[in-house]
């Protein structure tokens, strides 16, 4: 096939065409938890409803990181956002929506999670220490194969 893209490719992705990967609906939820792990420059999309208007939109549970505001009917949609380094690692936090507290938070208020993706390139696998020991060992022991002098049996 002329323009399929190479096994490395279709598994890992690459920077210019990113793996996307797409989850389910979520109706009446007050947190979403989630993190990412083995992306490379990983990104999240998603969209609310039925949230409280004019609700905070944070990805972090203290308010620290708020991406925008919910409309006067109830919805938002993020757009591409990158990802950024939790306590835990790489990823996303904690995804919570409502008013705000006097120091920044959300409350913590029902919505609907839907139409959401993750891209990103996903980092190839690097072989164990053991593995790399048997391929060495491997290699090393066909080269004394290919070496050794063979002798002839004269006659």
């Amino acid at each position: 096939m002329l323009g399929a893209p190479g096994y490395s490719e279709a598994v890992y992705g690459t920077p210019e065409a990113p793996l996307v990967w797409e989850g389910p609906s979520v109706e009446g939820t007050t947190l979403i938890i989630f993190r990412f792990g083995q992306l490379l420059n990983p990104e999240f999309n998603f969209k609310i409803r039925n949230a409280t208007p004019g609700g905070g939109v944070s990805l972090s549970p203290y308010g620290a990181n708020i991406i925008g505001f919910v409309d006067d009917d109830g919805n938002f949609s993020s757009g591409w956002v990158p990802a950024f380094a939790t306590g835990l690692g790489l990823g996303y936090d904690i995804l919570a929506v409502g008013e705000l507290w006097a120091g920044g938070a959300p409350k913590t208020q029902s919505f609907d999670f839907y139409d959401w993706q993750v891209r990103g390139t996903q980092a190839p696998a690097i072989p164990e220490p053991s593995t790399w020991a048997l391929m060495i060992l491997g290699l090393g022991g066909a080269g004394t194969m290919l070496r050794r002098t063979r002798v002839l049996a004269t006659s």
